[in-house]
């Protein structure tokens, strides 16, 4: 989304989340991390407790960008709804850090302002614009490249391989962040010149293999196929 989002609008959109529950934070006024963030935003362009420079209107991606507690990342990304898979690759990355600063550096690699402002208010949209039905059945598809040895045995039958892997990066978790969570459907292509033999299959479970370190993508249903012959098991021209 391109639009700049107020404080004011980041209040109301976290009014609106379900609460954590409350318990006694050392030394905080607080009880729970949805209190500490309206807290927070409330008098966020005033000096407030931690003596913010006044004068300086600043939009919600800055705030986002600038917290130190973790622990209101991290509320904040369950309370949105983040990809679970995302969440504990944040939580990890967050438990490596020595200090606070650190580990919300951690999660923010994770989980950027972009992720959060789409749990809030662009799962629908498109830079203000409502999506049409082909926009939305694209976002729900992942789209990757694949080596024609693999291509050929997912599309074998009976089929000689009913997962594909990824390395466990940022940059897949990103993208199944944004297709949301299994069942989806996943376009394969093999090639880069036309006619690139393409398939698309429904992923049926997402796994995070942490002793691995990938990402197991369970293959269901072929649901199409162009430029290859299933029998031959190679492209068709």
């Amino acid at each position: 989304m391109s639009k700049t989002i107020s404080i004011s609008k980041f209040i109301r959109a976290i009014r609106q989340l379900p609460s954590d529950e409350p318990r006694v934070w050392p030394r905080a006024w607080y009880q729970t991390q949805k209190q500490h963030w309206l807290g927070w935003l409330g008098e966020y362009h005033g000096p407030g407790f931690y003596g913010r420079k006044t004068g300086i209107r600043r939009d919600a991606a800055y705030a986002y960008n600038h917290i130190v507690n973790h622990h209101m990342l991290l509320w904040l990304m369950e309370a949105t709804g983040v990809h679970s898979n995302l969440v504990e690759a944040a939580k990890r990355a967050a438990r490596r850090g020595k200090t606070m600063q650190a580990k919300s550096a951690a999660i923010r690699r994770h989980v950027g302002w972009e992720v959060i402002e789409a749990r809030l208010w662009g799962s629908k949209r498109i830079a203000g614009k409502t999506r049409s039905p082909a926009q939305r059945k694209q976002a729900e598809m992942l789209v990757m490249n694949i080596e024609r040895k693999y291509f050929a045995e997912i599309l074998a039958i009976p089929r000689r391989k009913p997962v594909e892997y990824r390395e466990l990066k940022d940059f897949w978790l990103r993208r199944l962040e944004r297709v949301g969570p299994a069942p989806f459907d996943l376009r394969l292509l093999n090639g880069m010149l036309p006619p690139v033999p393409e398939a698309v299959v429904r992923v049926s479970k997402v796994v995070i293999n942490g002793k691995t370190n990938e990402i197991e993508l369970h293959l269901g249903k072929v649901l199409r196929v162009k430029h290859w012959d299933r029998i031959k098991e190679k492209p068709t021209r």
